[in-house]
This record gives C-alpha cells, sequence and structure tokens, in this order.
C-alpha cells in the first residue's frame, strides 16, 4: 500500500487549563488526499489493547478531542479492515503532557 509514504505530525495546538492535572487532549486526523481509508488505532505505552481505535477514516475527517491519561502513546494506522494484528502502514509516537491538547494527523499526498 503506498500510504507508507504518508507523513505522521504530530502538534501541540493549545493548552486546556480546565483539565485535570493528569489529563490532555488528542484527535486524530486523516489529511492525507487520494490515500485510501485507515483505521486508526491509539494505544498507551506497555498496553497491547488498544486504547482508542477510529474504523473506516477517509480523507478530510478529523475526530473530536479525545481525554487521555497524560503519558506516552503510540498511533498506528493500517488500512481500513485490515485486522488489528496487521503490520501498521505507518505509526508514530506521541507524549501527552498534563493540559496538552493535540492533533495526530496523517498528512501529504499518498504519493508524496
Amino acid at each position: 500500500m503506498a500510504a507508507v509514504a504518508l507523513l505522521l505530525g504530530i502538534t501541540r495546538v493549545a493548552s486546556a487549563s480546565t483539565t485535570s492535572s493528569n489529563t490532555g487532549y488528542v484527535r486524530l486526523a486523516h489529511l492525507s488526499p487520494n490515500t485510501p481509508a485507515v483505521d486508526v488505532y491509539l494505544y498507551s505505552f506497555g498496553d497491547p489493547s488498544a486504547e482508542l481505535v477510529l474504523h473506516h477514516v477517509t480523507y478530510g475527517t478529523v475526530s473530536s478531542y479525545q481525554v487521555l491519561a497524560a503519558g506516552e502513546y503510540t498511533v498506528a494506522m493500517r488500512a481500513a479492515g485490515a485486522a488489528a494484528s496487521t503490520k501498521p502502514v505507518l505509526s508514530a509516537s506521541l507524549t501527552v503532557a498534563p493540559g496538552g491538547a493535540y492533533t495526530v494527523a496523517g498528512l501529504g499526498p499518498e504519493s508524496g
């Protein structure tokens, strides 16, 4: 699948002062034109169970912010409908700081 060329951007976009001192916010987005739909998995480091799964995420989709415990996470994108055990077409890690708000997005054209 050519989606391997996708870039995964992690951007701290805001600071939410109303959140608990132990939580932050993460939203997931598919912003790669002409790239097929993906399933997006969010894992807490050291835990093989997905904390969040979004199925069949198509271009232009941006999820709502999800409240997460501050800590280390991995985001994995797989072809839509692929088994959760399938190797991701791309993955990245991020640190959620207390009060932080982040957008994790697949960016760029499929070919690039």
